[in-house]
């Protein structure tokens, strides 16, 4: 029961890092970093990484803490498991990072 609750505040930090990844990309557009989906003569679509980075930022950070006290194995399994939902759960189920502009 203690790994599942580790793993649920842990998805829900990276959730929340996530987002202000995002949003820390929108509004500081210098530290923006996005790749062209598609480009077409009327059309933009763009994917912003941002939010990405600042998951695996968070997801280090657990790592450390967990090295630091000496409880790696156990931090290591769990914060693994919550990056691979909150990644699955971003990427495969909202349009977070992507951004249409249309061109008239």
């Amino acid at each position: 029961m203690k790994h599942v609750i580790a793993v649920l505040w842990q998805t829900g930090l990276l959730i929340v890092s996530a987002f202000a990844g995002f949003i820390a990309g929108m509004i500081v557009p210098s530290i923006r970093i996005q790749r062209v989906i598609s480009q077409s003569a009327t059309h933009i679509r763009t994917y912003d990484f941002n939010w990405i980075l600042a998951v695996l930022a968070v997801f280090i950070v657990l790592l450390v803490a967990g090295a630091i006290l000496k409880r790696f194995r156990e931090v290591a399994i769990t914060a693994t498991i919550a990056l691979v939902i909150t990644i699955a759960g971003l990427a495969l189920f909202t349009q977070i990072g992507i951004k249409d502009v249309s061109f008239s």
